[in-house]
């Protein structure tokens, strides 16, 4: 399994953060799609809470925490590549990362608007 972490401080309440990160159905307002991330899939009807889900292709964990400026978002990934792939897996790897960058990015320029 390969773990992929990247983190990003935000001008924005943890709160505001949080709950940009919880409405799932409407990351489209501030995360645009891409080639490679088409949008979170079957989610549950609203509102979101506990025992809400959706379909993710791959293991992803966001945190936030407050911090002296507003918050930290972390978001880790975790994936599995299998072997018939080794030859490919830095791209595959690059590529998660690169969306996570994405992501964290996007959600930033929202918040601190």
């Amino acid at each position: 399994m390969i773990r992929i972490e990247r983190q990003i401080e935000i001008a924005a309440s943890p709160e505001n953060v949080f709950d940009l990160i919880c409405d799932l159905h409407r990351y489209d307002r501030w995360l645009p799609s891409v080639g490679d991330y088409e949008g979170t899939d079957e989610i549950s009807p609203p509102p979101v809470a506990v025992g809400t889900t959706y379909v993710e292709h791959s293991t992803v964990a966001l945190s936030v925490a407050a911090t002296a400026g507003g918050a930290r978002v972390m978001r880790t990934v975790e994936l599995g590549v299998p072997r018939r792939l080794a030859l490919v897996r830095s791209i595959v790897v690059r590529r998660y990362a690169l969306e996570s960058e994405r992501m964290l990015q996007a959600l930033k320029a929202h918040a601190e608007r």
